[in-house]
């Protein structure tokens, strides 16, 4: 495979196809750099070349025309979104504006594009995009994507609502404007079928010349504030021959490749795959680990590889919180892997904690500096402390947030004590922006314009009346809402529930 230059800073890998019959623009509301790093948004580029008749074209917060052939926003037959964080929703508006299109769907003639609106973020929560979208798929794109181009490839010419109203037939699909019954898509078996017939690698990304590849999809853990382990079940792990074999497309474009999925040391076979990509000439990392599964041998594959630290999330410092969190991980085990991880050629290791927890106490913060206290005698840290956010679609949707004051000084006083730990870095998020995801989370279809015009106080005060134990409690996935309840009355007891076994459970309804 022959890679063809799309730039000074971008190579093209596969053929791209440039003309069909209809095209699709997708957007990406965040930087170029942003954008090319996401996977997500990477693949669903692929997914569109790989459906007849179709192809897919690029654009970044701040284009006007396509990157590909320099085409306005109105001449295209779908302008989508890929929207994988909730503060770029509030970019949508602007986006469209500056592609000349309106963001009101009432607005918008029957000859501007269709607008469609999707990602893990519009999963979650699609209210706050039907003011703006034609139509919003909820689920994963490779068994929505296809049959949906399809439809409208063979409504062309015909009224915008026989259009919708064929879309929002198909599962996976939602049109705000028909106020359509949502019928969820089934999760694919094997999201990986689909062979994309291009791969982009970008030297200006985030991780730049890094070939991403995906190595499963959901996570079985169930950790009760995370919503990728709820939205993306049933887990489902990539043979490790087709992993190598899509790592081998960029054989001579690069010799890095990150290996990418919500718990990507939880495939059964990482350990040897890894090896194998390093007896290779790959300089392989990994987006995330779970201590539970990071064998010596892996860490000792990594670190022939060139990786130089490890990442690991404790979340919680206390072992009441993190078995109210379902995080079942104890002191002596980080510590353990920490000292493997140092044997094994590791020059540090990055923690994550989280803050604002449900039922978080005063001596939880300070369990957190006992444990990077231990931890910092191991190996050199560097400390991540994020804010917590009720996602829909967990055990903790109906939580509250902390006050911003609160959750500030929490944060500030626990930054202040990890730094005086030797050998530890610390990083702080950022407490207004964890406070305005949770508001996107939580609105309804008026609060982009409500925050864009008021304020994030606004939007505060529109989504403010949440209840942990009345919910309410609502499924963004194939888990049911009524497990959701269960499990945050589970929290409640410090009740921990076990990973997924391989086969054989009902007990969340993701794979009944």
């Amino acid at each position: 495979m022959t890679p063809r230059s799309a730039g000074p800073r971008e190579l093209v890998l596969g053929t791209k196809k440039l003309e069909s019959p209809h095209c699709l623009l997708l957007l990406y509301p965040h930087l170029y750099q942003v954008g090319m790093s996401s996977l997500g948004y990477l693949s669903v580029l692929g997914l569109v070349d790989s459906v007849e008749g179709w192809h897919a074209e690029r654009a970044f917060r701040g284009d006007v025309r396509s990157r590909e052939k320099r085409k306005t926003f109105s001449s295209f037959d779908v302008v989508a979104f890929s929207v994988s964080y909730e503060p770029d929703l509030l970019h949508l508006p602007e986006m469209l504006r500056s592609g000349s299109l309106e963001p009101a769907p009432a607005a918008r003639s029957e000859a501007d594009p269709l607008i469609l609106v999707g990602g893990a973020a519009v999963g979650l929560n699609p209210e706050p995009l039907a003011a703006i979208a034609d139509l919003i798929i909820r689920g994963e794109g490779e068994e929505i994507i296809p049959p949906l181009l399809k439809t409208i490839a063979e409504c062309a010419g015909s009224p915008r609502t026989v259009l919708l109203e064929a879309c929002a037939r198909l599962p996976g699909v939602y049109a705000p404007a028909l106020k359509s019954f949502f019928s969820p898509a089934p999760a694919p078996k094997d999201p990986w079928a689909r062979i994309p017939p291009v791969h982009y690698l970008c030297g200006s990304s985030v991780f730049p010349w890094r070939a991403l590849v995906e190595t499963g999809r959901g996570c079985g853990r169930g950790c009760r504030f995370c919503a990728a382990g709820f939205l993306y079940r049933p887990v489902r792990y990539r043979p490790s021959a087709e992993i190598a074999a899509e790592v081998g497309i960029y054989r001579g474009s690069t010799d890095r490749v990150g290996l990418v999925s919500p718990s990507v040391s939880d495939h059964p076979e990482v350990a040897d795959l890894v090896g194998r990509l390093v007896k290779d000439n790959w300089r392989v990392s990994l987006s995330s680990l779970r201590a539970e599964t990071a064998s010596g041998e892996l860490l000792r594959a990594l670190a022939r590889g060139g990786q130089n630290e490890i990442a690991l999330a404790p979340e919680a410092g206390s072992e009441d919180l993190r078995r109210r969190i379902n995080k079942e991980i104890d002191p002596g085990t980080l510590v353990r892997v920490l000292a493997e991880a140092r044997r094994a050629g590791l020059r540090r290791a990055k923690l994550y904690f989280l803050v604002g927890l449900p039922g978080e106490r005063e001596e939880d913060l300070a369990g957190i500096v006992r444990l990077c206290g231990e931890c910092a005698g191991v190996i050199p840290l560097r400390i991540g402390i994020s804010p917590f956010v009720p996602k829909p679609g967990t055990p903790f949707q109906a939580d509250p947030i902390l006050d911003l004051s609160e959750l500030k000084g929490r944060m500030k006083r626990l930054g202040r004590s990890l730094r005086k730990l030797p050998g530890v870095e610390v990083s702080l998020g950022s407490a207004r922006e964890a406070l305005l995801q949770t508001v996107l989370a939580r609105g309804d279809r008026d609060i982009i314009e409500l925050i864009n015009r008021e304020g994030l106080a606004a939007g505060v005060e529109a989504t403010r009346p949440f209840s942990p134990r009345t919910g309410p409690f609502t499924s963004a996935g194939s888990v049911s809402a009524e497990y959701l309840r269960l499990e945050r009355e589970r929290a409640e007891r410090e009740e921990l529930t076990p990973p997924c076994p391989d086969s054989g459970c009902r007990r969340c309804g993701a794979c009944c």
